[in-house]
């Protein structure tokens, strides 16, 4: 036998198709991507601009504030003492760079003895604030409302001189 010859038609090719389009995306995908764009275009304001008005409080309004919390909190003897004394000591911390939240009462009162920038009332009214705490902290005296509220008053009296004799 011989071979057959070829026939004038081809067989057709079904493996080709045709060209896909590019916008063939499911819509869902670009909800998606422009919701992420929202967002990120979002977060972007609240960082740059919105971000910026948040008022930074000065020492002096920090230690005022917290001394005012303290009053209100009704705490009372040992946490008191310690509190108000952490408030004031961190207040001179910031204010004039002086160790005072490291140093013990005796070697805090040896380092504003040669600062200059303190008056003597100044002076006296901060030995006599850390003569009470010491005694309530160390010795756990306790103290009633009374001297607690003068702790207090003494802390505010302490910030608004310092304060004041700076202006």
């Amino acid at each position: 036998m011989m071979p057959s010859a070829p026939s004038a038609t081809p067989a057709p090719i079904h493996d080709i198709v045709d060209a896909i389009p590019l916008g063939a995306t499911p819509l869902w995908i670009w909800l998606l991507i422009g919701a992420a764009g929202l967002v990120l275009i979002g977060f972007l304001i609240w960082w740059f601009f919105l971000r910026r008005r948040a008022v930074k409080l000065t020492p002096r309004q920090e230690a005022l504030l917290a001394l005012g919390q303290l009053a209100a909190g009704g705490t009372g003897g040992y946490e008191f003492a310690v509190k108000v004394s952490e408030v004031l000591r961190s207040y001179i911390h910031q204010v004039y760079g002086l160790r005072a939240t490291t140093q013990t009462s005796l070697e805090f009162l040896e380092t504003i003895q040669e600062n200059a920038v303190f008056k003597d009332e100044e002076k006296a009214a901060l030995r006599d604030f850390l003569e009470i705490s010491d005694l309530v902290k160390f010795a756990r005296q306790d103290l009633g409302e009374t001297e607690n509220a003068k702790l207090r008053e003494t802390a505010l009296a302490v910030v608004q001189r310092v304060e004041e004799s700076q202006s």
